[in-house]
């Protein structure tokens, strides 16, 4: 084999290892991966509506936050005079990781996009001590 055909062959399998290596990061889901603390809270989100517990225990929670819908979606807690915003915007299908600390409080829950929240994107979640 002459040396131009050796480096094609070279050059071809290391692409084809990268991409091996390479494709399943560029198809996770997943695009906040903090460590996860406490008992694991799912939310999900779509158009019209956010689902989750309406209750949960005070203290470390990690909100597991999807994103079911069409569009962009983001969340935000407020209570107990603290302010938790997922810091980005989750395109439909992905998913973040948002670990908190409750206190005892009503928090109202809503997705900060563009009227979002006034179409129903809100919610109140209860923290109790347990």
């Amino acid at each position: 084999m002459n040396c131009t055909r050796l480096v094609a062959w070279r050059l071809l399998i290391c692409a084809m290892i990268a991409t091996l290596v390479l494709a399943p990061l560029a198809a996770a889901q997943v695009i906040v991966v903090p460590k996860i603390k406490g008992n694991l809270i799912d939310v999900v989100i779509r158009e019209g509506s956010i689902q989750m517990p309406a209750v949960v225990a005070k203290g470390w929670v990690t909100l597991r936050i999807t994103n079911a819908g069409q569009e962009n979606h983001s969340l935000t807690l407020m209570g107990h005079g603290k302010i938790h915003s997922l810091p980005i915007a989750l395109r439909p299908g992905h998913a973040a990781l948002m670990p908190i600390k409750l206190k005892e409080a009503v928090y109202t829950v809503w997705c900060q996009m563009q009227g979002h929240a006034d179409s129903g994107e809100r919610v109140s979640l209860v923290v109790v001590d347990d």
